[in-house]
């Protein structure tokens, strides 16, 4: 399965997410991310790669890369950090609508799937395949919570080295919800402790 996650610059949010994805279900899930107004080769920021560091997660070699319809096509599940980058996925490629979601609403989303869709029998791949699937069948049962700020990551550019590590948070909650609902073999512990 390929996670693509998108963000603005491709410097703070995004990275975290992709980064989070490789160091926990690597060679199981194929993870990227770009921004939808990316400076092109910039390096991550500073204060969200400490924020990789401190989970023990190299963040060097990351280079930021613009959003293209290509790549939006490509991925098999598009996890925007806001639901305006939500929006400017689905301008770009409005094909995509059923598997695109922002990363926190697909977290919330989880919830509503019954286990059986996220955990079938086969191998994880196979698992992860479904997911956008189950996800995009929830959309039918619940709204997500009307409020944009209970969907959107903040973006910490600019902000305290703080901000970056709540940020940091609210990405790997939501990110390890989405790995362990896949019941993908490896290590599951949440790097927060």
């Amino acid at each position: 399965m390929d996670l693509l996650f998108v963000c603005t610059g491709n410097v703070c949010r995004s990275p975290l997410a992709e980064q989070l994805v490789r160091s926990r279900a690597a060679g199981l899930l194929a993870s990227t991310s770009a921004g939808t107004r990316a400076t092109v080769g910039a390096a991550m920021d500073p204060a969200s790669a400490a924020v990789l560091g401190g989970w023990g997660i190299d963040p060097d070699g990351h280079r930021a890369r613009l959003l293209d319809r290509g790549t939006v096509e490509d991925a098999d599940l598009v996890l925007t950090m806001t639901v305006e980058q939500r929006t400017a996925v689905l301008r770009m490629a409005p094909r995509v609508l059923r598997r695109v979601f922002t990363l926190r609403e697909a977290a919330w989303r989880l919830g509503l799937v019954p286990a059986l869709e996220t955990r079938p029998p086969g191998t994880p791949v196979g698992r992860a395949a479904g997911l956008a699937a189950a996800l995009d069948r929830t959309r039918a049962v619940a709204r997500a919570p009307g409020s944009d700020v209970l969907l959107d990551v903040p973006d910490p550019i600019g902000r305290p080295p703080e901000f970056h590590r709540e940020v940091g948070e609210l990405v790997a909650d939501a990110v390890l919800a989405l790995v362990e609902a896949l019941d993908l073999p490896g290590e599951s512990a949440h790097p927060l402790g």
